[in-house]
């Protein structure tokens, strides 16, 4: 007889004795012992109502304690399958936790599968995974079973199957409580976590094993330090440099490893780039234990963080920079000796200038005695002769200057010498000394300057050579009855001046070289366009140095445009 109907019939056997109890105690107190008394139907309706209520109460109360009793007994049962249950998967735990191969793992878990379950008896357990095919040491098939899909990162990797004892294959798989699935379920779940983790380890161990290989092939010293300094990893050549195999260098600081120097500058360094977060790179001369090889390294440190952020360590990388070095030094002495040689060369140039300037000057100043007839008249050949000289003087002086111009930007000894003066004045006085060269060649000069009243700040002289130089260029290079034209524009800070010309044009592979030293756009092969090639060079350093610019416009054929511009205020 089940608890719960023994606990009812416990409370009506106490109602009937309750009954007779009262019964008795009526018959010696109150009916002094009449035995007719007894009987039911001589008992006053209040006594029979009283030991009804009684009984009924009895009964009422046994069966709620009853029911309490079956609730329990129900709960206990479900505790003491859940214990069952997390004493399974405890055992499953433990063994997945545990380092073996994955279908060792698989084996032992179906045999704790087989002593734990708490369910019908089973016959047998079988894991499937792939290639691996695993069952329990007692293993028999029947037809009751219970199967459960093992999934691996979304995809059906196996299943795991229990089968029970042949009494119960008659009721089918409808015998199978839910909670067996479920706890099926959760194995299922934890052996493809487990495979998950397992597959993990095997790519970081894999990749940890290619890592290693490939830092112990990098030429350079590379180690690897935890954030208190301590050595975690180092490659070969590293292991050189201590002096040290890896087994007594991983554990230990660079205090137990390098002298008290260096220690303390390697410690100085990392501490900041710890403090920091940031990658240093710095130079120093190492040398090795093994051996006493010296060399300059150039270092590099690095913080290293987990993926989740936390800092794992700080990354040491020295890169052996002596040939480097070496050849660093010989360029800078190569540059000072360049230095030197073209200091030299512009002082032999200033005073090559100024031993061709005298005797030029005399040339040209007596061509130009000669060519008034202050000392008799010259005949017609003599005047042509006396007019080349004058010409010929002037050109050389003018490549003579050209040339100490340039040498003296090239060693930047050009003075710069800015003042305050109206630009709009100084085109004018340009345009008046480049006009009479114009008229010879027929070539119409116009200028449209609107710069009245307009001031700047600017060398004057350089400012006059610009323009002198771009207007020469445009009448060496224009054929006669052309046109050169002057504009300017006044800018928000500064003034911009064009000069356009109907002259030859400059090809547009060769634009980009025009301003180039000893550059031309035109062959001068045949002397048709004689000239150094420094104008134009000239001219781009003396805008330049007034923190200015200069471009140019050109199709060949059609004429160009040169356009510069010049701040107001530098």
């Amino acid at each position: 007889m089940r608890s719960d109907h023994k606990i009812i019939l416990v409370s009506v056997v106490f109602g009937i004795l309750f009954w007779l109890l009262d019964s008795v105690l009526d018959h010696y107190f109150y009916y002094e012992g009449s035995v007719q008394e007894l009987m039911i139907t001589d008992i006053p309706p209040h006594e029979l109502y009283v030991r009804s209520m009684v009984i009924i109460l009895f009964l009422i109360s046994g069966i709620t304690l009853s029911q309490m009793v079956k609730r329990l007994n129900t709960i206990g049962a479900g505790l003491d399958e859940k214990v069952k249950e997390l004493e399974c998967l405890y055992q499953i735990s433990e063994i997945i936790g545990e380092n073996h191969p994955i279908e060792d793992t698989l084996k032992r878990i179906a045999n704790s599968i087989i002593s734990t379950w708490q369910y019908l008896d089973l016959t047998g357990v079988r894991i499937v995974m792939g290639e691996m095919h695993v069952r329990s040491d007692r293993f028999t098939e029947t037809g009751v079973r219970l199967s459960q899909n093992i999934v691996v990162n979304g995809w059906h990797a196996g299943f795991i199957e229990v089968c029970y004892s042949e009494e119960n294959a008659e009721a089918g798989e409808n015998c199978l409580l839910d909670e067996e699935k479920s706890l099926l379920n959760i194995i299922a779940e934890s052996i493809g976590q487990f495979s998950i983790r397992k597959r993990s380890e095997q790519e970081l161990m894999e990749s940890a094993t290619e890592l290693r290989a490939l830092v112990n092939t990098i030429p350079d010293l590379v180690s690897l330090k935890d954030e208190n300094g301590i050595y975690i990893e180092c490659n070969p050549k590293y292991e050189r440099f201590l002096g040290a195999k890896k087994e007594d260098i991983i554990g230990k600081n660079d205090y137990e490893l390098l002298d008290r120097e260096l220690a303390d500058a390697f410690n100085e360094q990392e501490k900041a780039v710890l403090e920091k977060g940031e990658i240093s790179v710095d130079e120093k001369e190492i040398i090795y234990a093994d051996g006493g090889k010296r060399e300059i390294v150039e270092i590099i440190r690095a913080p290293i963080y987990t993926p989740k952020g936390s800092l794992m360590g700080l990354l040491f990388i020295g890169r052996d920079v002596t040939i480097r070095k070496e050849t660093e030094l010989g360029l800078f002495k190569d540059k000072e000796l360049a230095e030197e040689s073209s200091e030299v060369k512009g002082r032999f140039l200033a005073n090559m200038s100024h031993e061709l300037r005298t005797p030029l000057s005399s040339i040209i100043g007596f061509s130009d005695i000669l060519a008034e007839r202050n000392f008799g008249e010259l005949n017609e050949d003599q005047s042509k002769f006396v007019q080349n000289i004058r010409t010929s003087g002037e050109h050389l002086l003018e490549l003579i200057n050209n040339i100490l111009d340039n040498s003296k930007i090239e060693s930047g000894q050009m003075e710069f010498e800015p003042d305050r003066f109206f630009p709009k004045e100084l085109i004018d006085e340009v345009f008046s000394l480049i006009e009479p060269v114009s008229e010879t060649r027929s070539i119409e000069l116009r200028s449209d300057v609107d710069l009245d009243g307009v001031e700047i700040y600017a060398d004057r002289i350089k400012m006059k050579q610009i323009m002198y130089n771009l207007l020469s260029n445009a009448i060496k290079f224009t054929p006669e009855n052309g046109r050169i034209d002057i504009s300017s524009k006044l800018l928000d800070d500064s003034i911009q001046i064009s000069i356009s010309d109907t002259g030859i044009g400059i090809p547009s592979d060769k634009q980009h070289t025009i301003f180039e030293p000893y550059k031309q756009a035109t062959s001068s092969s045949n002397g048709h366009y004689k000239g150094t090639g420094l104008g134009l060079a000239i001219v781009k350093q003396f805008v330049e140095m007034h923190g200015g610019q200069i471009t140019v416009e050109s199709e060949e054929g059609k004429g160009s445009t040169f356009i510069f511009t010049i701040p107001v205020k530098m």
